[in-house]
């Protein structure tokens, strides 16, 4: 694929990730409703891990016990993410789970900032700025 191809590819590919990303909640809202939290986690990521496994099979050959207890612990992160964001979709809408989902995009680099001192660059403080709500309308309902 040409580099052209690639830049006319790139929006509407962006737009369909956003599309399939939205949607999932409404879908995961009613899927709770019939399924256990922990048990639909379990069938969606024991269905992701084979479909990557099969992908990339030819890697297997490069796993160390490095990559092991690494990723177990990013592993950990992510299973309570998606626990509590699964748990807490049964009690609210999905427009207000994707809220909150969505804000890691803003709070990631300020924790990267306490945690390892690196601080934001223009573009991570103007991401913030302009996702932060007017202050006269914060308070609406």
């Amino acid at each position: 694929m040409t580099e052209k191809q690639m830049r006319r590819l790139a929006k509407p590919m962006l737009a369909g990730a956003a599309l399939i990303w939205g949607s999932s909640f409404f879908m995961m809202k009613d899927i709770v409703e019939v399924l256990p939290p922990l048990f639909l986690l379990a069938l969606r990521f024991t269905g992701g891990a084979i479909l990557l496994a099969a992908a990339c099979w030819k890697r297997w050959r490069n796993f160390t016990f490095d990559y092991l207890w690494r990723g177990a612990v990013m592993g950990i992160f992510l299973c309570s993410a998606y626990t509590i964001q699964t748990f807490g979709i049964q009690y609210t809408t999905p427009s207000n789970n994707a809220f909150l989902t969505a804000t890691y995009c803003v709070i990631v680099p300020f924790l990267y900032w306490v945690v390892m001192g690196r601080r934001p660059d223009r573009y991570h403080l103007l991401a913030a700025w302009r996702w932060c709500p007017p202050r006269e309308n914060l308070f609406l309902g």
